[in-house]
């Protein structure tokens, strides 16, 4: 899971506005960032190692630029890699195809290849690219989309236009946005406070982009669609909207479907206090305590010199960084029965974290509701589960989301747990559903994709 960035655009962009959008998608990856632009018909290419924030890059404009925020989910940067090969790494890359240099962005995770002679699956491509035999870019796409299936988003650089690629499933997010001057594609449209939304690159399509135009030179056919569920429920920004969803609208409509399912099992508390876990999980906080008509107060507040913990490479830095993550109003909080509502749970790190300090804080009980199902299995597509033994709901043997919710919140310390069940997730996506990729949930990968 990464963030990619790309203008093209009739006056000169300073790189320190092109930052300020790419900022806008850092909470898809903190590890490295890196930028490429036209200056004076040549391409120029910086990478960083840490956040945006903590770097300084030389000022300049230009009139094409594309950048790249890293989360690393495949090459040797997983597993305790020294700072040479995570510098080898940094997006973008650039290489020398039969139409010239070219630089490439990349986001997601192209499964089951052979890349012993190159760090990541994304320099896999590039040197893919630099070996085809094609003299145009229409055909050296195609011949990419034709041979590998599946997760990724790509943005491709020529001294003169950016070629934008979305795999024929669908499984990351891509979209464009316009205004009176030029184009910006994105991970995300919370990215388009300059920009007018226009829409998402559809899968399977390929548009190049220039000064004078902006052109789809290839669509794809193809039936069946594969959206990644985890996106909405995680990792899409609030504000973002994503093929055929509002992101804060939908998570929203979660925590309600939470409350209906608390009101069937007749769960009621004296005193109740309902906080979404920041930021992701407030939405759906918001929609269980208004379903509830239970009070809610932000009483948890995040650190915001701390990021996203559950993208960070390693257990060792993740219990560190929740331990710095989070503050409360303990006022508002003693001799409450506290009500937690989070996005997902993934290794229970945070939450068993933030049950003791609700408890330390003197909350009477704490409970936890879950805007998601259960996540038992591996992602091979760009998210980092690597392991099912990471998985806290994968302690619990079986399938059923009672007991697998009574075995979580033993684990945890919880008063009460309970999750979203994929059923729920269905009645609300419901036009929508049979296009999502839930086998991070339950193991359906969707037969029909060619994975």
């Amino acid at each position: 899971m990464c963030g990619i960035l790309g203008i093209v655009d009739n006056k000169e962009i300073s790189s320190e506005y092109f930052l300020n959008l790419l900022k806008k998608i850092q909470h898809r990856g903190q590890e490295s960032f890196g930028i490429s632009w036209i200056e004076k018909n040549e391409i120029n290419l910086k990478k960083y190692k840490g956040m945006i924030q903590d770097n300084t890059v030389n000022n300049f404009e230009s009139n094409i630029i594309i950048g790249h925020n890293r989360y690393s989910t495949s090459g040797k940067s997983k597993n305790n890699a020294t700072q040479d090969q995570i510098s080898k790494e940094i997006q973008p890359f650039n290489g020398i195809s039969k139409c010239g240099e070219f630089v490439l962005v990349h986001n997601g995770n192209i499964p089951n290849l052979d890349i012993k002679d190159a760090n990541s699956d994304t320099e896999f491509l590039v040197k893919q690219i630099e070996d085809l035999k094609y003299d145009n870019w229409l055909d050296i796409l195609k011949h990419i989309m034709n041979n590998f299936k599946k997760a990724y988003c790509l943005l491709i650089m020529t001294d003169n236009e950016i070629y934008v690629i979305r795999d024929k499933y669908g499984v990351r997010p891509l979209c464009i946005g316009y205004n009176e001057t030029g184009w910006c594609v994105s991970s995300e449209s919370c990215v388009f406070s300059d920009y007018n939304f226009l829409r998402d690159v559809r899968p399977g399509e390929i548009v190049k982009i220039n000064k004078e135009e902006i052109k789809t030179i290839h669509l794809e056919k193809h039936e069946t669609k594969s959206y990644c569920l985890f996106e909405y429920i995680y990792f899409l920004n609030e504000n973002s909207y994503a093929d055929n969803y509002q992101v804060s609208q939908l998570r929203y409509k979660y925590g309600e479907q939470l409350a209906k399912d608390d009101k069937k099992n007749n769960f009621t508390l004296d005193n109740p206090l309902v906080v979404g876990s920041p930021s992701t999980g407030i939405p759906s906080g918001k929609g269980y305590a208004d379903k509830m008509r239970f009070e809610y107060i932000q009483v948890l507040k995040k650190n915001a010199k701390v990021g996203r913990t559950f993208i960070l490479e390693n257990n060792k830095k993740r219990d560190i960084a929740c331990k710095k993550k989070y503050y409360l109003d303990t006022e508002k909080i003693r001799d409450r029965n506290i009500i937690i509502v989070d996005d997902s749970l993934v290794r229970g790190t945070t939450t068993k974290n933030l049950i003791k300090i609700f408890r330390e804080s003197g909350a009477k009980s704490v409970h936890i509701r879950i805007a998601a199902p259960p996540i038992k299995y591996p992602c091979y597509f760009g998210v980092d589960i690597p392991t099912r033994e990471e998985l806290i709901a994968n302690k619990i043997h079986g399938e059923d989301i009672r007991e697998i919710s009574i075995g979580v919140k033993q684990l945890i310390g919880a008063d009460s747990l309970y999750y979203l069940g994929i059923n729920s997730i269905k009645n609300i996506m419901e036009k929508d559903f049979n296009n999502l990729c839930t086998g991070c949930f339950n193991s359906n990968y969707n037969e029909k994709l060619e994975w």
